[in-house]
């Protein structure tokens, strides 16, 4: 009985124990990605997964990080595990949308983008991005709807990129 409780007790402080260190990695592997990082943040990332292999939080900065780092491929990789366990996540959609312009997969860029405007019709980033993924495949008029759209919804941005793309200026809808 003594040698159980004993057991059980050094369970409790080793489940605790984890969850610790679970959290600090998690906390560095931000740290190293607001410092540009993004190798040491990956590194931290796997350090929570290792620990708690379903943290979707983890898989998805980690992710960013390869997003950030150019690697585009395991970026893709990341976000498609994440979307497979939470399937509104809006970011990840955008996220995964934005490694596959990098990829010049726009089709599929497309797609992911036009998932996180379904989830959230109001996400500036989203029209943004899926400006790009027109604009590539030769949308113009597209483009720049989605530029507008992305202007109105609050991205500074956006009047930048619609200067640049010579868009004209969105005519008002009569009602």
């Amino acid at each position: 009985m003594h040698k159980t409780l004993l057991v059980f007790v050094f369970s409790l402080v080793s489940f605790s124990l984890s969850a610790q260190t679970s959290y600090e990695w998690f906390s560095k592997g931000k740290g190293n990605f607001n410092m540009g990082n993004y190798a040491m943040a990956i590194d931290c990332y796997n350090q929570v997964m290792e620990i708690e292999p379903e943290s979707w939080d983890a898989l998805y900065h980690r992710g960013y990080s390869f997003l950030m780092k150019r690697d585009y491929e395991n970026a893709v990789a990341d976000f498609t595990e994440v979307l497979k366990h939470r399937e509104d996540d809006e970011w990840a959609y955008i996220s995964r949308g934005s490694a596959y312009n990098k990829l010049r997969k726009y089709e599929l860029a497309l797609s992911d983008f036009n998932h996180a405007i379904t989830i959230n019709g109001d996400n500036a980033d989203a029209y943004n991005n899926r400006g790009w993924s027109k604009k590539f495949l030769g949308d113009k008029i597209g483009a720049c709807n989605d530029w507008h759209t992305s202007k109105q919804l609050g991205n500074q941005e956006a009047k930048i990129i619609l200067t640049n793309n010579h868009c004209k200026k969105k005519k008002k809808k009569n009602r």
